[in-house]
């Protein structure tokens, strides 16, 4: 079933909520999720935690600072909240992994090769 989730989240970026609720139910699995992000996250991971294999969501750090400036925040202030309230909290073995998205319009990642 794993694989009609991923193929439904390929086609449709809509409702990460329903994504997320229906992952959850059909792996069995409890998911650790940060509220308000939903549609920050960008998949999920499967970790090893003494020996058991748990689900871990994976959100992109630049959407997550994107909905918090839309809280009305400037970007400085968004950055500190994220780094300290939510990168910076511990939530147990089930914490979400935080990726530092590329900007493919950024020239310090093409390469002048």
């Amino acid at each position: 079933m794993k694989d009609n989730i991923e193929d439904k989240d390929r086609g449709n970026n809509g409702n990460r909520t329903d994504l997320l609720a229906e992952l959850s139910q059909e792996l069995d699995e409890d998911i650790l999720k940060i509220d308000g992000f939903d549609n920050c996250v960008i998949g999920y991971a499967m970790d090893m935690v003494d020996g058991h294999s748990v689900i871990r969501l994976v959100y992109s750090c630049s959407l997550i600072i994107c909905v918090l400036m839309e809280q009305d925040l400037d970007e400085d202030e968004a950055i500190e909240y994220f780094d300290y309230n939510i990168q910076g909290a511990y939530m147990g073995p089930r914490t979400p992994i935080y990726v530092n998205d590329f900007n493919l319009d950024d020239s310090a990642y093409i390469s002048t090769n």
